[in-house]
C-alpha cells in the first residue's frame, strides 16, 4: 500500500501554495457561515477571511498562464498544398465514377454511354441499376463538393499572397 501511494504522490501534479491556502480559506468560510446560520457573532473573521479569499483568488488568476496563442493562419503554400490534395481526390473520384459507369452500362447490358448523373431514373429499371446510379450520384455530389472547396483554398491562398 505504502508504495502506490508513494508512486500516486510522486507522479501527481505540483500543488500551488496559493490554491491550497484559498481551500483552507473557503472551508473555513463554510464553518463560519454554519455557525453565523447558528446565531454566533462571526461577522469579523468571516469578512477578513472573504478579503482573503478574494486576493487568493487574484493571485491565482493573474499567476495563471496565459492562454496559448492561436495557431498563425496557414500559409499561400499550405492553402495550395490542401487544394492539391482536394484536386487528388477528385481524380480518384472521377476515376471511381469512370468504372461505375461501366458497372452501370453492363448491369444495363447496353454499350458504355454515359449518362449524366442528372438523369432520372426510369420505372422499369432493375434494382441493381437504380442502386448504382444512386452511388453515381452520391459521387458526383461529392466530385463537386470537392471542387468547390478545392476552390476556396485556391481563392484563401491567393488572398494570402496579397497580405503582407
Amino acid at each position: 500500500m505504502l508504495p502506490l501511494a508513494l508512486a500516486l504522490a510522486l507522479t501527481a501534479a505540483p500543488v500551488d501554495p496559493a490554491r491550497c491556502e484559498l481551500d483552507g480559506v473557503a472551508a473555513r468560510i463554510a464553518q463560519l457561515k454554519a455557525r453565523r446560520m447558528a446565531g454566533e457573532d462571526v461577522g469579523r473573521e468571516l469578512r477578513r477571511l472573504l478579503v482573503r479569499a478574494q486576493e487568493l483568488a487574484a493571485q491565482l488568476e493573474k499567476d495563471r498562464p496565459a492562454a496559448p496563442l492561436p495557431p498563425a493562419p496557414p500559409g499561400a503554400d499550405e492553402l495550395r498544398e490542401g487544394a492539391d490534395a482536394l484536386h487528388d481526390e477528385v481524380d480518384r473520384l472521377v476515376r471511381e465514377l469512370s468504372a461505375l459507369e461501366g458497372r452501370i452500362a453492363a448491369e444495363r447490358g447496353a454499350a458504355v454511354q454515359p449518362v449524366p448523373a442528372t438523369t432520372a431514373v426510369a420505372a422499369g429499371e432493375p434494382a441493381a441499376v437504380r442502386a448504382l446510379r444512386e452511388e453515381r450520384a452520391k459521387l458526383a455530389a461529392r466530385v463537386e463538393a470537392l471542387r468547390a472547396a478545392a476552390e476556396a483554398l485556391e481563392s484563401e491562398a491567393r488572398a494570402a499572397e496579397r497580405e503582407p
